[in-house]
């Protein structure tokens, strides 16, 4: 046990407070909106190397989610389609990531993916996109079949900049982060 609550702890997630133990620690929005930055740089740099390497199984995985996801948008709307979406869209985030071929790469990707999971970002930007984030793994996908890196990191560049915006104004901190430059 104090092994888990010390690696808790490197890794950032807790703080220890003396005299009363520990509490979880909160990202402020800048240190979340400088995450959203540092996911961006991480992410565009996968999906270009994933658009080189990308194998025609991990092609026809993303086809098959893609399919998928399409059913799901003719049969269902509102919670029921959020939640049959939410794991069509983490399984082609991971083949897409997966296709890169960098491990490092790819524990930086996921532990800052970690923290937009705990803070439970992507429930608060899929909800308002969820037409558009399908429509650009579409054309990422078009991308990866083209093996076309410059065009892929265009496509997930506007993707996470319209998160981000979405995120900030979803998120209450528009003002807060009016000035925040989003690179």
């Amino acid at each position: 046990m104090r092994e888990a609550v010390q690696k808790l702890e490197a890794e950032g997630y807790i703080d220890r407070v003396p005299m009363k133990g520990n509490r979880v620690r909160s990202l402020s929005p800048h240190e979340l909106a400088h995450s959203f930055s540092i996911r961006k740089a991480l992410e565009t740099l996968a999906v270009q190397y994933s658009a080189i390497r990308i194998t025609d199984g991990e092609l026809a995985c993303l086809e098959e989610i893609l399919s998928r996801a399409d059913i799901l948008f003719a049969s269902s709307s509102g919670d029921a389609l959020l939640e049959g979406f939410i794991p069509l869209v983490r399984r082609f985030n991971s083949v897409t990531f997966e296709a890169c071929r960098s491990k490092r790469l790819l524990e930086f990707i996921w532990s800052e993916r970690e923290i937009f999971d705990r803070y439970r970002v992507m429930r608060s930007i899929i909800p308002v996109r969820a037409e558009k984030s399908l429509e650009r793994r579409k054309e990422l996908y078009e991308a990866f079949r083209r093996h076309n890196p410059e065009k892929a990191r265009i496509i997930w560049t506007e993707h996470l900049d319209e998160s981000f915006t979405i995120w900030r104004e979803q998120s209450g901190y528009g003002k807060e982060l009016e000035d925040f430059q989003f690179i």
